[in-house]
């Protein structure tokens, strides 16, 4: 791509930015606003208008405390587009214990916490942007059936932060260049599927002892780490796009995954720190993952790759563990060509240019100010 066309690029996102602002009403510095639990508004003059259970923002929010904070249960907060703006400090959106929540159409901004959950239930986050957070774009403490679906988080500390919850869903969201992507701690039987987790300076998924999560269909690419599991067993990880990562997967003291129809493609090393058994294939005819750079050859089909005639399937087998006599880990049916993915079939070239033309916009504009 020439100079020339990155000003255009940058043109075309900054008409779309102040076409957005138009007709929007700026509100001064507050200290907090306030949902009470008897439904009404403090300060009375904040920006947010109700309808029925539908509280909708009006104008951006700048604060110097908390943003917003919710005590009210069984409603929906619409941000609108527009923005809650801190002062790095705090929390942007605080629900202290709250069920049958929706959060939307928000972007968040320069806060200590996005948004931050504390004993909450039947939560749904979904279609917000969150940047500029110095710690969790969103934030989960002992919460359960929450859905986080189809949100932006960049150049922040960490993405999405579960923390001792239960039974969550996080789907759909586009987390890029912060310290990590997804962080699961102490919490079991979640869910993390459809997420784009791209440029995280450590690790794009860690689950620290969490147990039977699936994770499947993510997009983890140029990450230092991909995804590591720490004390983190009967885990189901399937379907992923695993790609130039420093490393693709990483173990510690995690026995009992399972790990197949995942693409390991142009990591700098796959796989780091086996300890015990784990499985690395979903059997015959279903098969394995796929392993850029491997060599074997598919002349042969069959449970045992003896019969004759090829079927996709590499006819030797990966072995992850050879420096033990007898290895633990081995993916017995290396696939021949990278699984089909369904979750990015369609709009994986609106993403990656997406991402392409925000790279070099940014660095345009370091190089350029």
């Amino acid at each position: 791509m020439s100079r020339r066309l990155v000003p255009l690029l940058f043109l075309l996102l900054s008409v779309g930015v102040i076409g957005a602002g138009v007709n929007v009403k700026q509100v001064g510095a507050i200290t907090k606003i306030y949902i009470s639990s008897d439904g009404s508004i403090h300060p009375s003059a904040a920006p947010i208008q109700r309808s029925g259970e539908i509280y909708t923002l009006t104008g951006d929010i700048n604060s110097v405390d908390d943003g917003i904070q919710v005590d009210r249960n069984n409603m929906t907060l619409d941000g609108a587009g527009h923005t809650i703006q801190g002062s790095g400090s705090n929390f942007g959106v605080y629900l202290p214990g709250n069920s049958n929540i929706t959060i939307r159409n928000l972007v968040v901004k320069s806060f200590l916490e996005g948004i931050y959950l504390s004993n909450s239930s039947n939560i749904s986050i979904w279609n917000n942007t969150v940047t500029g957070i110095h710690e969790e774009g969103v934030f989960l403490y002992s919460s359960s059936n929450v859905s986080i679906v189809g949100n932006q988080i960049a150049n922040s500390a960490g993405g999405v932060f579960l923390d001792s919850s239960s039974g969550n869903n996080v789907s759909r969201n586009t987390i890029i260049s912060c310290d990590y992507g997804l962080n699961i701690q102490h919490s079991r039987d979640c869910d993390f599927s459809g997420n784009s987790i791209t440029l995280s300076t450590q690790f794009g998924m860690w689950l620290y002892n969490s147990t039977g999560s699936n994770v499947f269909q993510n997009n983890v690419t140029g990450n230092a780490i991909g995804i590591e599991l720490n004390y983190s067993p009967l885990c189901v990880i399937y379907e992923n796009q695993i790609a130039s990562n420093q490393y693709g997967i990483s173990f510690v003291f995690s026995l009992q995954n399972r790990i197949f129809h995942n693409n390991f493609d142009q990591n700098a090393q796959f796989v780091k720190g086996l300890q015990g058994m784990n499985t690395w294939d979903d059997g015959y005819p279903s098969g394995g993952n796929y392993w850029s750079g491997y060599n074997g050859l598919d002349l042969y089909s069959g449970p045992g790759q003896n019969l004759t005639g090829s079927d996709g399937i590499g006819d030797g087998a990966v072995v992850l563990d050879p420096q033990i006599a007898i290895p633990q880990n081995v993916d017995h049916y290396p696939l021949m060509t990278p699984h089909a993915i369904p979750e990015f079939q369609l709009g994986s070239i609106l993403l990656l240019f997406t991402l392409a033309t925000l790279l070099m916009v940014t660095v345009y504009r370091k190089k350029y100010p």
